[in-house]
């Protein structure tokens, strides 16, 4: 390749030994400004309008189908269709006839499944006519209106849905686990969005089980003291009744695993009157403490706090020959009367 001479770019006069950076052709023709060729120019032009296409396919391809939704585009293609009905029927026939022998589509002699009407005025994905292929009208199981829905729905509304769900909770129904397969009263069955779960209670807290035991013991342990956390908080939101209810059935439960399943403080609570068992004043249940005796595990009966944690400890300090009160010597030996029952 002959070496090039400098080039003055600010001269348009031919040149000598100019030659082409592709190439290599003499294009001394050509301006001093001229680095290529004009073939090689065209091609470097068309390699990048296609790097640029392939590229940026789908943005060149929104680009178009957004600017063939304008109406000035619209109007225009109409206008052409107007003007040119032989040509824009060419047009189509080619557009169908390219279509059939691109997917193999003979629209000519198909029918319908069900009825076997003639459907080759429709698309080649169609295999019935348009009656057959219109859903049946659905009744919603609530009010009885005609639904015509091709989606899953039953109801014709969401207040027909929950009137219908909270009728059938009231009537009571039986559900068939999917788990288990056993056919069980709606009660053992667990709420997931307002409606019953499709298994039970037990294979759900099985299946739960089985999955806590898979996982690591710090994953247990960091799962187990955010449960923990969730329901103290949830506790503490509560309002007072339900606080007060919740601290009852807590206290029955620990009462009951203490003293047995067929403790009932509220009998106990009834046979003492309402009352505190040593100073007999009247007191709530929720002010009465549950006294037993430590040695033997005995139960008592009920104790106001005052008594239970400063009278009674005292009392029981003194040495045998000063336990002279006949009340409290009574109360005393009422531990063996007062057994679980």
């Amino acid at each position: 390749m002959a070496q090039r001479l400098p080039i003055d770019m600010f001269s348009d006069a031919p040149q000598e030994n100019h030659l082409c950076l592709d190439c290599g052709i003499d294009i001394s023709h050509r301006s001093r400004k001229a680095l290529r060729c004009k073939s090689c120019v065209y091609n470097q032009t068309k390699d990048r309008n296609r790097k640029y296409y392939y590229g940026n396919r789908t943005r060149v391809l929104q680009r178009i189908k957004s600017r063939q939704q304008t109406p000035e585009y619209k109007q225009i293609r109409q206008e052409w269709e107007q003007r040119n009905p032989e040509k824009f029927k060419a047009y189509r026939q080619r557009r169908k006839q390219r279509h059939r022998e691109k997917t193999g589509y003979d629209p000519e002699g198909r029918a319908c499944e069900d009825c076997n009407a003639d459907i080759s005025d429709r698309g080649h994905n169609a295999i019935r006519c348009a009656p057959c292929s219109t859903p049946p009208a659905k009744k919603c199981p609530a009010c009885d209106n005609n639904i015509r829905k091709r989606g899953p729905s039953r109801f014709c509304s969401e207040d027909c849905k929950q009137r219908y769900h909270q009728a059938k909770e009231l009537e009571g129904y039986t559900k068939t686990c999917t788990k288990c397969n056993v056919t069980k009263e709606h009660t053992e069955f667990g709420f997931h969005y307002g409606r019953r779960r499709s298994a039970c209670k037990s294979c759900e807290a099985s299946a739960t089980r089985e999955y806590h035991q898979t996982l690591p013991a710090e994953e247990r342990q960091s799962r187990r003291r955010l449960q923990g956390r969730r329901e103290r908080d949830k506790k503490a939101n509560l309002p007072p009744q339900e606080k007060a209810i919740l601290r009852a059935k807590t206290r029955q439960a620990h009462r009951r695993k203490l003293y047995g399943p067929d403790f009932n403080e509220n009998r106990l609570y009834a046979e003492q009157g309402g009352r505190c068992a040593i100073c007999t004043r009247p007191k709530l249940l929720e002010e009465l403490e549950l006294d037993h005796d430590h040695e033997t595990g005995e139960l008592r009966g009920f104790l106001c706090k005052n008594c239970n944690f400063k009278l009674l400890p005292r009392y029981e300090k003194f040495p045998p020959q000063h336990q002279d009160s006949p009340r409290l010597n009574a109360y005393l030996s009422r531990g063996s009367q007062n057994g679980p029952s």
